[in-house]
């Protein structure tokens, strides 16, 4: 990444990298590979630059529908004692520190607008975080810097499939019951 001089873009910076059906996090000592799809936040003039360059393209469109899945989002409280108070995201070299990416910030009911690595940081501000799974689990305990609110994506439950068969016997049983007339339809699903 830093070869390629994609670190420093001005208005704009990398994301994450989609390699095959891989996210990985854009660090400096990252390698690109042939196909990989970078993903950008910033003013659409750098990127629009950054498609001139050789070897460089927009993503096709059956690429782009399979690329929906990103890193996982938080969100984080700057702690009032943090040592990122007064400093921005770039002196605080927030992405190499805490291995994740500052896709937004919030300053009290408003988002800060321009390019976020230039933004001093203040107690309060609320970081809306890219980074991979278990950063919660890493940084969770750091509340001198920063206050963990929730990841921003709700856990999905996986389905039990060995509970299927209950399942299954249950709603046969309250069928049964109501058309043979042992028990209400009311009394079953109760039941059931």
């Amino acid at each position: 990444i830093e070869a390629a001089e994609l670190r420093a873009l001005g208005d704009a910076y990398l994301v994450h990298i989609r390699h095959e059906d891989a996210i990985i996090p854009a660090t400096p000592e990252t390698v690109l590979r042939v196909d990989d799809v970078l993903t950008f936040r910033g003013k659409l003039s750098v990127l629009d630059q950054l498609l001139e360059r050789n070897g460089f393209e927009r993503v096709m469109p059956e690429l782009e529908n399979r690329g929906r899945e990103t890193l996982p989002l938080f969100e984080a409280v700057i702690a009032p004692t943090s040592s990122l108070v007064g400093k921005t995201l770039k002196e605080a070299g927030f992405r190499d520190a805490y291995h994740g990416v500052v896709l937004g910030i919030q300053r009290r009911d408003a988002m800060i607008e321009g390019p976020l690595g230039r933004i001093p940081l203040k107690a309060g501000d609320l970081l809306l975080i890219e980074a991979r799974a278990g950063f919660d689990r890493r940084w969770n305990e750091l509340r001198d810097e920063f206050y963990l609110v929730a990841p921003r994506r709700p856990v999905r439950a996986k389905p039990q499939k060995g509970k299927a068969p209950l399942a299954l016997l249950i709603l046969l049983t309250v069928i049964i019951l109501a058309a043979t007339g042992i028990a209400s339809i009311v009394v079953t699903a109760f039941l059931g």
